[in-house]
């Protein structure tokens, strides 16, 4: 099958905008819409001699990583909300070269809470998709990433790098009682890949190098005096 993000549970979309065509490119501008609940804007610019070129700049509520790999591997998700065990689908469009300005009051890449303020630049080619020069505020700090996705003929990739600066460590750790377990704030630098014929397969065969460094760093709940003096 093909890949469509959301289509088999349907995706109301309302869209309009003003469009001026040359013999070179169609333009639209003042776009304005919603697809179900999120709002959007921007301005695109398709190129007519180059079938699949487009480029321009697109604002929106929020924008969704999982939405994203969707259009790429297809249902990410069973319907228990399990990593799916499903061989990838075909990816929902080929042949395109899009490359987005894109900006999102709110992106979610998956793992704890949204990046806010986000930014980055947005390329689909192929079967692939990408998401390069990202930045946002997340857990407390200042994220830089990039992303990649892609379906080769089956064979889904991840490939990622992640940056948080000034990360609170109280919203990334757990808390006990009410209480977080660990304050302070933290750097974080992380790169992924993975890669699979399953969602599953791709997610449990994630690995990659990391650091993480502390500043300020506060245990909670630690009995000294459990601890025998040191002589």
């Amino acid at each position: 099958g093909v890949a469509v993000p959301q289509m088999g549970s349907g995706l109301p979309l309302t869209v309009s905008a003003d469009i001026a065509t040359t013999p070179e490119t169609i333009a639209l501008t003042t776009v304005e819409g919603k697809a179900d609940h999120n709002g959007f804007s921007g301005n695109l610019t398709i190129d007519r001699k180059t079938p699949g070129a487009a480029s321009g700049q697109l604002t929106l509520d929020a924008l969704d990583l999982a939405w994203l790999g969707e259009g790429i591997l297809g249902p990410i998700e069973d319907t228990n909300g399990a990593f799916s065990k499903g061989t990838l689908a075909q990816p929902a469009w080929t042949g395109l070269n899009v490359a987005l300005d894109v900006q999102a009051g709110k992106f979610w890449p998956g793992v704890y809470g949204a990046i806010t303020s986000f930014a980055g630049k947005l390329e689909w080619k192929g079967d692939e998709v990408a998401l390069t020069d990202a930045a946002g505020d997340w857990l407390g700090g200042k994220l830089a990433g990039r992303v990649q996705i892609g379906n080769a003929n089956g064979s889904g990739f991840l490939r990622s790098r992640l940056d948080v600066k000034g990360g609170d460590l109280a919203q990334a750790g757990w808390a006990h009682a009410g209480t977080p377990v660990a304050t302070g704030t933290f750097d974080l630098s992380v790169a992924l890949e993975a890669s699979g014929a399953t969602p599953e397969a791709i997610a449990h065969s994630a690995s990659g190098p990391g650091t993480a460094t502390f500043n300020g760093l506060t245990l909670a709940g630690i009995n000294s005096g459990a601890l025998p003096p040191l002589t």
